[in-house]
Order: C-alpha cells, then sequence, then structure tokens
C-alpha cells in the first residue's frame, strides 16, 4: 500500500485478499495482518489460438476461473490485484492476450510514427501491445484492461494503475497522463479508457457484488505482476536483481 498503514486501520485488523490475473492462471492467497498466508486458490486459463497468431480469452470462461480461484473471502477487509501484461477487451468481445501476434503490421507502422515511444512507456514497442491491437482494429467502445474488468464488477469503478496503463502503450509515464500522440493513431478518446490511479493506492472500494466479496472493502491495484514481484523482493533497497521463470521470463 501506498497510504500509511498503521494500527487500527482496516488493513491492520483484518484479513488480505491478494488476486494475481496471470498468463497461465488466475491466482489468489489470503494473508494475515502479518503478511502470513492462511488459505489459497487457483485456476487454470483456457485460450482459443488461430494460425494467425490470434490469443484470446473467453469473456465467460475467465469470469469462470476466478470464481474458482477465489477462497473463502468474508471475512477480508483488504484486496490487492496484480495482473499479467495489456490483456485486453472492447465492448463485449473475447480478450487479446498480451502474447497475441497479429499486429505485427501495426506495430511496423507505429514504430515510425510513434518514434519516442521509449520516453513515455515502460519499453519500446511491440507487436502484442494495446496500443498496435486497436490501431490494427479502430473502436468506438470502451477499453478494458482484464484486471480493470474485475474492478468494475466488484466496485463499479472503471479504474486502472499507472503501471499497467503504460504497458498498453497508451499512457505515458513521463507526462502522468494518456499519451495523446497515441490515442490520435488509435483514433481513440481518453473517455473510452479507465481513471488512472497511482500503482500501489486504493483504487475503489467493493458494492454489492457476484463473487463473494463483502461491501465496503478497498481495492489496491499493485501494477503488473513483475512490478509487485520487484516490490515484494525490496529490490529498491538492496539494488538486486529479480528473475522470474513464469510464462514470460523477466529480469528486474
Amino acid at each position: 500500500l501506498r497510504q500509511p498503514v498503521g494500527a487500527g486501520t482496516a488493513v491492520d485488523r483484518g484479513m488480505i485478499l491478494a488476486i494475481d490475473f496471470g498468463s497461465t492462471s488466475i491466482k489468489t492467497g489470503v494473508f494475515d495482518r502479518r503478511l502470513r498466508q492462511l488459505r489459497e486458490g487457483s485456476a487454470r486459463l483456457t485460450y482459443r489460438r488461430g494460425a494467425d497468431g490470434r490469443v484470446e480469452l473467453d469473456v465467460a470462461g475467465v469470469e469462470r476461473a476466478v470464481r474458482r480461484a477465489m477462497p473463502e473471502v468474508r471475512d477480508v477487509t483488504a484486496i490487492a490485484v496484480t495482473s499479467q501484461a495489456q490483456t485486453f477487451m472492447t465492448g463485449q468481445r473475447p480478450f487479446v492476450s498480451w502474447l497475441d501476434t497479429r499486429a505485427g503490421a501495426a506495430c511496423a507502422a507505429l514504430q515510425k510514427e510513434l518514434k519516442d515511444a521509449g520516453a513515455h512507456g515502460s519499453f519500446e514497442l511491440c507487436a502484442p501491445l494495446q496500443v498496435c491491437q486497436l490501431k490494427r482494429v479502430p473502436t468506438r467502445e470502451t477499453v478494458v484492461s482484464l484486471p480493470s474488468y474485475f474492478v468494475r464488477a466488484w466496485t463499479g469503478e472503471h479504474v486502472i494503475d499507472d503501471n499497467l496503463a503504460a504497458m498498453s502503450g497508451l499512457y505515458s509515464l513521463r507526462d502522468n497522463d494518456w499519451w495523446p500522440a497515441a490515442l490520435r493513431a488509435c483514433r481513440l478518446r481518453r473517455e473510452q479508457l479507465a481513471r488512472v490511479v497511482p500503482v500501489g493506492s486504493v483504487a475503489a472500494v467493493t458494492r454489492k457484488n457476484g463473487y463473494g466479496l463483502p461491501v465496503g472493502v478497498p481495492v489496491v491495484l499493485a501494477g503488473n505482476d513483475q512490478t509487485a514481484g520487484a516490490f515484494g523482493a525490496r529490490l529498491e533497497d538492496s539494488n538486486g536483481v529479480l528473475l522470474t521463470l513464469g510464462t514470460a521470463l523477466v529480469a528486474y
């Protein structure tokens, strides 16, 4: 949590539900205020793949996986969410995975059009980036990331943290705002995108929902799963290196 957590706060008094929307599976854990794990759950994701490079997730299938992975949560007093990279959807279409490679031509065009992309985001443009997919198929619908879809289902708020927003290629970490040049390239308006909050901050609180979560619980957006792991390993203190051998092989 970015906010100070002292004695008597919700997090100090009760349980924390951690949810990782990973690439291979949905993983959950319930921790006490000393960060001792009490319960856990997981459910694998099933992808639809095509010879054209298509890699998609059925929305209903992901919803079922989240429910299967959810442990007993009636006593939780805080929820923290991490996620795979820039998997997203528009309208009620399937989620397009970050593993999808159909946007190669759009990526090549955007490399020439958005020459300073590396100064705004966390890495240079590559084919699976959300901005490339949206360049390939412009949309007038709301663009929703995988974690934002569920945060909205739990809280009614369409919100994302700046770490994940930047991984979409549409957000500028340098300017702390949606990047106008990228929005123009994809013919998007900022109204189609989520409200952005700093990574590690409370995004919203739960309302009545169909996932068994109690009402009034703060939801913290903790960024990309690799970023959350780097914070958990205290790399900012140790100046060390974190190697993650997951679906993606990542060194922080």
